[in-house]
């Protein structure tokens, strides 16, 4: 018993505990934590992305119950539908991502890319490397990586391997790649995000840096990349991998597009730390069967009501909803002036009277138009319920344009569209990135932007400067590489390494590459120094006492 409360003492108080405990005895209740080193009880540690010990663990993966009546470690029920939530959710989308590298993990040749299971939604390109880094203002760091082409498209002339890409939504923009890459005594798992797949140069804006081409006239295909987790650790492997001109091979998770989910992970996550969401009370699954709803705290003013023209066919029909007696509206009525049928009707009105609702309904019921007539009520009465804007969330970025685009057909037009470039027409100058051009800023606004800019503009130039010492170190330039950390945290050796042996300055070539060449001056039979800091003692004096 003192175990498991140890083991879940961080996500809820003691005295939670010992009601959850007690209320699951004497079943067994699985913990989260420790089967890996990304498995906790705590889900604002788990990394998103899975970790190559989280891929290759045999233990089976904590998942919960989808049933709140069952056991569960978190006896707060916010924190035990955030944990839930989280868990189902980022196993549903990762799961299919971890088995498929699993299985290319187990392969006896890894480099070979067969998987014992081939998923239609993955694709493993070979000979994959990471060629070279790209910076810009606008982009920031970002990776270029080949690989060889499908098998299948060889035989194909460069104009239709170029179809054949562009037709293809394998390796499309946003999309979650996975480089794995067998290095001595561990295999290492970088992710990437998608952020260029050009066909050709013409693909890319003058100002792009960017250099990619997936179906390039000679050499392999390649495409831009940027880092899918944030971190120093996987920087540190980038550059490795890089440097080391490391050969792998690239996973295409077609589908998995990062934007999509990673955004609600993280949310999730930040809500279990804030432990308060809106509407919980009426969010969180509950056995009671009786709870009422209250009315929008909007619709509480004395002697408030929705007037309802807005809808009626016919302009003259005044009818009104009061919310704290909706039943005295007809819904007969109702039906007969605006046209709605009776299940529209009633969630109209339900909608309207409640500060939560939920309408649901098999295609083609009309709740997309619902949705509208709901617009124009609530906007009709915005001065008298003193409301603020209305912010409408969809799935997906075309039933979002298709919403707009009704919303304008019945006479709103003031819209502000958040989100990816619209492909409907009359929404191109509805977007928020257009709108703010046009849009004078203020002078707080004007001096953070100009801030920004010059804070991107040193970022970018650090940037630059140390992808150089990169590439200088891929190239095997190691002074390059190591001048500017030598000469600020250890000058005496900085300063060794400007002359030769008898204090002529050397002239061309590397000198540390020279050094590095050079025999050893000391006694081959003596055993070399391992601590480092006397190593350093040693060649600060004399970086030639050294075994090179």
């Amino acid at each position: 018993m003192d175990k498991v409360i140890s083991m879940i003492a961080e996500d809820a108080p003691p005295k939670e505990l010992e009601e959850a405990i007690a209320s699951t005895f004497p079943r067994d209740l699985e913990i989260p934590g420790g089967r890996h080193d990304n498995d906790f009880a705590d889900i604002s540690k788990i990394a998103i992305l899975p970790t190559y010990e989280e891929v290759t663990s045999e233990q089976a993966e904590y998942l919960p119950s989808t049933n709140f009546t069952e056991p569960h470690v978190l006896a707060d029920p916010l924190q035990r539908y955030i944990d839930s939530m989280f868990r189902l959710v980022r196993h549903d989308i990762l799961g299919p991502v971890k088995d498929i590298l699993r299985d290319l993990l187990q392969s006896e040749d890894l480099l070979n890319g067969r998987l014992s299971n081939p998923d239609p939604q993955a694709q493993v390109y070979l000979e994959s490397s990471i060629e070279t880094f790209v910076s810009s203002k606008k982009h920031g760091t970002e990776a270029v990586l080949t690989f060889e082409p499908p098998s299948h498209i060889l035989d194909k002339t460069a104009e239709q391997q170029k179809a054949w890409w562009k037709a293809s939504s394998r390796l499309g923009q946003g999309t979650l790649v996975c480089f794995v890459s067998p290095t001595p005594g561990c295999t290492s798992l970088l992710f990437f995000q998608v952020t260029c797949k050009s066909t050709s140069s013409s693909d890319l804006k003058e100002t792009d840096e960017r250099t990619s081409n997936i179906a390039p006239l000679q050499g392999l295909p390649s495409i831009t990349v940027k880092l899918a987790n944030h971190n120093r650790d996987d920087l540190l492997l980038l550059a490795k991998l890089y440097t080391t001109k490391a050969v792998g091979v690239l996973v295409d998770f077609n589908g998995v597009i990062l934007d999509t989910f990673v955004p609600i992970l993280r949310n999730l996550q930040n809500i279990k730390c804030e432990n308060q969401i809106a509407f919980q009370q009426w969010i969180l699954p509950s056995t009671d069967e009786e709870r009422s709803v209250t009315t929008p705290a909007y619709a509480r003013r004395l002697d408030f009501a929705f007037p309802l023209r807005s809808i009626t066919k016919e302009k003259g029909t005044d009818l009104v909803l009061d919310p704290e007696f909706p039943e005295n509206l007809d819904i007969q009525e109702l039906e007969r002036a605006t046209g709605l049928d009776q299940g529209q009707c009633r969630g109209l009105v339900d909608a309207l009277t409640r500060e939560y609702a939920l309408i649901q309904g098999p295609p083609g019921t009309g709740k997309s138009y619902l949705g509208v007539q709901l617009l124009r009520v609530l906007l009709a009465a915005k001065q008298k319920a003193h409301l603020g804007p209305i912010v409408i969330i969809c799935y997906t970025n075309h039933a979002l344009d298709q919403f707009l685009k009704h919303l304008l057909d019945v006479g709103i037009s003031r819209i502000i569209r958040i989100g990816g470039r619209s492909v409907t027409p009359e929404l191109a100058g509805l977007n928020l990135r257009v709108v703010s051009k046009d849009t004078p800023k203020t002078f707080t606004e004007r001096m953070n932007l100009a801030t920004s800019f010059r804070q991107i503009d040193l970022s970018s130039l650090t940037a630059s400067g140390a992808l150089e010492s990169l590439r200088s170190a891929r190239n095997g330039c190691a002074w390059n590489f190591l001048k500017g950390f030598l000469q600020e945290e250890i000058p005496n050796i900085y300063e060794q390494f400007g002359k030769g042996d008898e204090d002529f300055t050397v002239v061309g070539g590397d000198p540390i590459n020279t050094w590095l060449g050079s025999k050893t001056q000391g006694n081959p039979e003596e055993t070399p120094d391992t601590d480092l800091e006397v190593l350093k003692m040693k060649a600060e004096k004399d970086i030639h006492s050294l075994a090179a």
